[in-house]
């Protein structure tokens, strides 16, 4: 069950990976949050930061100006395409969320693993139900656009909790095959 965390709690410690969400600018972490951010990441936790406002893009400038500062060696540098996180599961071209956003996604990596994701399509509100219908519209609402969205959760769940076992080479023939099929 999801649950609000607080950056300094001991609870952040008891999962591999923490959702930082929200639509507006976020202020300065004070240094105990500073250093707990750091130490679960250091200690191999993950960080999926979602823009639930990405047309404004309050949130996410502020996040990455707070991560900046946690790790100033590290800044967030472009997913290639081919990144093992738009296949972990599903073979997908783009990142996907309620919100069409931009066609890749960046990430502060360290050593070979993306440690921080930082989205700009809000994913969460893609995911988001309210009784048994979407509690929020997909913008601009193209045919598939929701199923990618869960499609890209799953992956990045994946991811998480796979790391890339997917870029083994034993995978890399049946991923060929498997692309060559789903080609128009």
């Amino acid at each position: 069950m999801a649950a609000e965390v607080a950056v300094d709690s001991r609870q952040l410690f008891s999962e591999p990976f923490a959702i930082w969400a929200g639509d507006a600018e976020v202020g300065a972490l004070g240094p105990s949050e500073r250093r707990a951010l750091e130490r679960f990441l250091r200690q191999g936790g993950m960080l999926v930061v979602d823009d639930s406002a990405p047309e404004r893009g309050a949130f996410g400038r502020s996040v990455r100006r707070e991560l900046e500062r946690v790790l100033p060696e590290s800044p967030p540098v472009k997913l290639d395409p081919s990144h093992v996180v738009f296949k972990s599961y599903y073979i997908i071209d783009r990142p996907v969320g309620r919100v069409l956003g931009p066609p890749q996604i960046d990430a502060i990596v360290r050593g070979k693993n993306a440690q921080v994701l930082f989205l700009q399509h809000d994913l969460l509100g893609a995911l988001a139900r309210s009784g048994d219908s979407w509690a929020f519209p997909a913008e601009p609402g193209t045919t598939g656009q929701r199923e990618y969205a869960i499609r890209f959760a799953v992956n990045i769940a994946m991811y998480l909790l796979c790391s890339d076992y997917k870029d083994d080479q034993v995978h890399a023939p049946w991923l060929m095959r498997r692309r060559a099929r789903n080609k128009p």
